[in-house]
């Protein structure tokens, strides 16, 4: 029997114990090295497990929250009847490196006075437009494993009394982290600090609904040197729904001619609120009296809605330096003049006295 001394027991029992610690650690770094991670891939929801224990390890300004889509039904795909009961589902991604649990909630929201940033309104609402009462989340709360996603089915019960039109309402979803305060704010696609993303969705109600937009404010410079000549205007949306107005803005010389059509991004513009809209025109040169012509079509029934705004290109500086050198040029030209005149008179003189000076001398002679 072979005897160990008491001191490289001890070596021995701390090495295999070290080799049973790394053994199962690198085993399990390879386990989950090879697990495939995909942007579009929808995890199931776990059940919530203790908050505080997820939590611990995270911090808000580490979370990183995507919703997808951003916008649902702007398409005119979320239609319904009063009485119907319409599904669909959206998703919130966690792009962190740990485990969070989200809370969504829906609320109603309005409208920023940029005409497009969307602020929740936490009170009930009695806007002809508000959706938020209708919309049940069957999933409020969810488990996301890191890099994963949830998925939350959306349950839209119309009323039977529902008006005809668009009805709009943010589904916003929170991490919940002990000490974390909620933020109130503007709802984006994905934010880094105090995390709080949302869905925007867009709900018709089928029937008989009031389409009308007006072009206001619109905004180019009276007179400009050269270009490019920024063209910005507003859409002014008097409809019971959303539209997504087209615009073209085709520029017309002094004689009419068209020189020019600008293509202008189509925005949405919810019920009864106003959006800016802005392009170009990226012409350098030109000379003269132009007119702008802004022609919006919209809405289902294919309305358009036309305005004018005339404007000037004119490069005076380039006119004023060219009328300095006519001037100049006109200027030497009389002052060579002048001296040519001057010039030629006094020779004229001098011929003059000379021609006198021989005839007093010939006079001499002859007497």
């Amino acid at each position: 029997m072979n005897y160990l001394p008491p001191a490289k027991k001890l070596v021995s029992a701390i090495l295999f114990g070290c080799l049973l610690t790394i053994v199962p650690l690198a085993y399990a770094q390879v386990d989950t090295a090879t697990q495939p991670e995909s942007e579009f891939t929808v995890e199931k929801a776990q059940p919530v497990q203790n908050v505080a224990e997820i939590t611990d390890e995270i911090s808000p300004d580490t979370i990183f929250l995507s919703a997808i889509p951003p916008r649902v039904g702007d398409d005119g795909s979320l239609v319904g009847e009063p009485g119907d009961t319409v599904q669909t589902q959206i998703r919130v991604r966690n792009n962190s490196s740990a485990t969070v649990v989200v809370q969504s909630y829906v609320e109603d929201f309005m409208v920023g006075e940029d005409g497009k940033t969307p602020i929740p309104v936490s009170e009930e609402t009695n806007s002809n437009w508000s959706l938020a009462k209708w919309v049940n989340l069957t999933a409020p709360r969810n488990t996301i494993p890191a890099f994963g996603s949830a998925t939350i089915p959306v349950i839209i019960q119309v009323p039977n009394d529902a008006l005809p039109g668009g009805h709009y309402a943010m589904i916003t979803h929170q991490p919940v982290v002990p000490g974390a305060e909620t933020q109130k704010g503007n709802i984006t696609g994905q934010t880094a600090v105090n995390p709080r993303v949302g869905t925007l969705v867009y709900f018709r109600v089928a029937g008989d609904v009031t389409e009308n937009a007006a072009i206001r404010n619109i905004t180019i410079p009276k007179i400009s040197e050269f270009g490019p000549v920024p063209v910005k205007f507003e859409i002014e949306n008097l409809s019971d729904i959303h539209i997504q107005p087209q615009t073209k803005v085709i520029i017309h010389d002094m004689v009419g001619r068209k020189v020019e059509e600008l293509d202008v991004t189509p925005l949405n513009v919810f019920p009864y609120t106003i959006r800016a809209f802005e392009t170009e025109w990226d012409r350098v040169w030109g000379f003269g009296r132009y007119t702008a012509e802004f022609m919006t079509a919209y809405g289902d029934q294919g309305k358009t809605v036309t305005a004018y705004y005339h404007f000037w290109l004119i490069p005076y500086t380039l006119i004023a330096a060219g009328l300095f050198i006519l001037l100049a040029l006109l200027g030497i030209t009389v002052a060579v003049r002048r001296h040519w005149q001057h010039r030629n008179g006094v020779e004229q003189q001098h011929i003059t006295l000379l021609e006198d000076r021989i005839r007093q001398l010939e006079d001499e002679l002859q007497h």
